[in-house]
C-alpha cells in the first residue's frame, strides 16, 4: 500500500481545479495522487459562469457582456458590464491543467476505478479495483450512489443536448449571447435554448429542459431542428460536434465530509446550485479556499458562508418546476423584464442582500410561490419522485461530427 499526502478521487473539473491550485503554491512539494477511470481526452462538456474577474484556472475561451432573453411575451437585451458571461471548453481546460501538473514529479495520475473511501486512524484509505492507497487527506468528487433522502426532497434534472454548428453564411452577432429563449411549446415542462456565438458563423446551440423525466436523444434532435428552422429559416448548417448531459436539480443534502479525513468537493460536496445547475465558479471558489486553509493550518477546513434563505428560494422554484413546469417561463419573463440583468445574475449567484431579494421577489407573480409555500412548507405534502437519482444518459456516448443539414 502506497502513502500520499493528498489523494484526489475523480479527475474532472473539481479534482483538477484543486490539483492545479495546490500546484501553484508551496504545497506543490506534497505527494499527490489523482485517480480517475481514464484520461480526459475529449471535449465532453462545457462550463459557463459569470464574473467581473476571472476565477477559473485559465483564460476562458470566450466571454460576452451583452445578453439576450426571449419569451413569447417579449424580448430583452442588456449589457452586464463589468460582468461577462464566460464559456470554458472542457478539453482546453483538461489539456492546460494536464500540461501544468505533468511537469511536477510529485503529482501522479493513475487510471483505476474508485470503489470506496474509508477513514484510517491518521488519514484515509481509497480502495480501487487495483489496490488500496492511503493519504493524509482525501478529496472526493465522485458521486457515489445514494438513497433518496425522504419524501420532502426534490429529485429533478436539468438535462440538455446541444450542437456546435457552423453556418454556411454569416448568421450570428458574436458580441451577443442568448441566455434563455423560451419561444417554444413548454408541454408542461420548462424548456429553453441558449446560444453561445463564437463567430458570425459558429455557435453552440443547446436545448435545455428542467423536469423529472430525461428525454430520449431523438426528441432533443427534433426540437433543435425545429428551433433552428424557426430562428434561422432557410439557413444551412453543419453540426461540428454534439454534447449531452444531465445535472441534478435537488435539495438533497450532499455531505461536505465523507469521513474525518475525507472531503467531498464539486457536485458531490453540494456545490451545484439546485435551481440553475451552475457549478464551475463555485468549484473555483471552494478549491481556492481549501488551498488557503491548507497553507495556513495544514487542514482543509474553512467556514462555509451558506445563506439559508437561498435554500428557501430554491425549494419554492423546485416545487413550481415539479408541479407547474409549464408556467416557469412566465416567472422568468417577469424576472428579466422588471430587473437589471446584473442584479438577476447576482441573485442567482447568491450574492444579493435581503433588500434586493425582497425587491426581486416582489416583482414576480405571487400565486405560484404562495401555492408552493402552502403545499411544501405549511401542508408539508410528501413528494412523489419519478427520477432515478443515478440516471446515466447514453453510456459510452461520444461527441461526433455529423452531416451538413
Amino acid at each position: 500500500m502506497e502513502d500520499f499526502d493528498y489523494i484526489i478521487a475523480g479527475g474532472g473539473c473539481a479534482g483538477l481545479s484543486l490539483a492545479a491550485r495546490i500546484n501553484r503554491t508551496d504545497l506543490k512539494t506534497k505527494r499527490i495522487l489523482i485517480l480517475d477511470t481514464e484520461p480526459k481526452s475529449r471535449n465532453d462538456k462545457t462550463w459557463c459562469f459569470w464574473s467581473e474577474g476571472n476565477e477559473n484556472i485559465f483564460t476562458p475561451y470566450k466571454g460576452w457582456s451583452n445578453l439576450h432573453f426571449h419569451t413569447s411575451e417579449g424580448s430583452y437585451t442588456q449589457d452586464i458590464l463589468p460582468m461577462r458571461y464566460q464559456f470554458v471548453s472542457s478539453i482546453e481546460f483538461y489539456q492546460s491543467i494536464y500540461q501544468e501538473l505533468e511537469a511536477n514529479p510529485n503529482v501522479e495520475f493513475r487510471y483505476e476505478r474508485v470503489l470506496a473511501l474509508s477513514d484510517a486512524k491518521d488519514g484515509a484509505f481509497v480502495h480501487t479495483n487495483q489496490g488500496k492507497y492511503k493519504a493524509q487527506w482525501v478529496f472526493n468528487s465522485i458521486n457515489f450512489p445514494f438513497q433518496k433522502k425522504d419524501s420532502r426532497t426534490f429529485y429533478l434534472a436539468q438535462h440538455f443536448y446541444g450542437w456546435f454548428v457552423e453556418m454556411e453564411e454569416k448568421t450570428f452577432d458574436k458580441d451577443f449571447m442568448t441566455l434563455m429563449d423560451f419561444r417554444m411549446k413548454q408541454n408542461g415542462e420548462t424548456c429553453f435554448v441558449y446560444t453561445l456565438p463564437f463567430s458570425d458563423r459558429e455557435a453552440l446551440i443547446e436545448y435545455t429542459v428542467f423536469s423529472e423525466t430525461v428525454w430520449e436523444t431523438e426528441r432533443y434532435k427534433k426540437e433543435l431542428h425545429q428551433y433552428l428552422s424557426d430562428s434561422f429559416p432557410g439557413k444551412k448548417f453543419k453540426i461540428v460536434q454534439e454534447e449531452q448531459g444531465v445535472i441534478p436539480m435537488t435539495n438533497h443534502h450532499f455531505p461536505r465530509k465523507k469521513g474525518k479525513y475525507i472531503y467531498n468537493i464539486g457536485t458531490a460536496g453540494g456545490f451545484t446550485k439546485a435551481t440553475t445547475g451552475y457549478t464551475f465558479k463555485n468549484i473555483q471558489l471552494d478549491t481556492e479556499n481549501i488551498v488557503q486553509a491548507l497553507l495556513k493550518t495544514g487542514k482543509p477546513h474553512y467556514r462555509l458562508d451558506k445563506k439559508g434563505r437561498f435554500g428557501f428560494y430554491d425549494n419554492l422554484l423546485l416545487h413550481i418546476i415539479k408541479h407547474r413546469g409549464g408556467i416557469v417561463h412566465r416567472i422568468f419573463h417577469q424576472l428579466f423584464s422588471k430587473n437589471d440583468f446584473r442584479t438577476i445574475l447576482n441573485f442567482l449567484s447568491e450574492q444579493t442582500n435581503i433588500l434586493q431579494e425582497i425587491w426581486i421577489m416582489g416583482r414576480l407573480p405571487w400565486g405560484p410561490f404562495l401555492n408552493a409555500i402552502w403545499q411544501y412548507y405549511i401542508l408539508r405534502k410528501p413528494l412523489e419522485n419519478s427520477l432515478e437519482v443515478n440516471t446515466k444518459i447514453n453510456p459510452g456516448y461520444e461527441p461526433k461530427t455529423t452531416e451538413t443539414i
